[in-house]
């Protein structure tokens, strides 16, 4: 789904558990997580579950703010080919996420 602009602020539009859309402005987040829902936690305090996964999410984000370094807590951003060299040598790396 396309992002928007509100008010001269960037705005994803996201679908709430109950199926309706809502659009949420990405500068008022402060965390996203997945638990296993994934969990949008806004600057105010308020807490959003919403269907998209946390990646989908994070990719959207990005895509608006290329710029901006998003710090992923609880993920790794080391590249899979990296992950893939160290386990080759003996190490024990599992799966690992970062923000293209």
């Amino acid at each position: 789904m396309p992002n928007h602009h509100h008010k001269g602020s960037a705005v994803i539009i996201l679908t709430r558990l109950d199926g309706k859309s809502v659009a949420v402005n990405e500068d008022l987040m402060v965390f996203v997580e997945q638990t296993p829902d994934t969990v949008l936690t806004m600057s105010s305090g308020q807490r959003l579950m919403v269907k998209e996964p946390l990646m989908d999410v994070i990719e959207r984000i990005h895509a608006r703010l290329p710029n901006t370094h998003l710090v992923m807590h609880g993920s790794s951003s080391v590249p899979e080919e990296w992950r893939d060299v160290f386990n080759a040598n003996g190490g024990e790396m599992r799966e690992t996420y970062g923000v293209p």
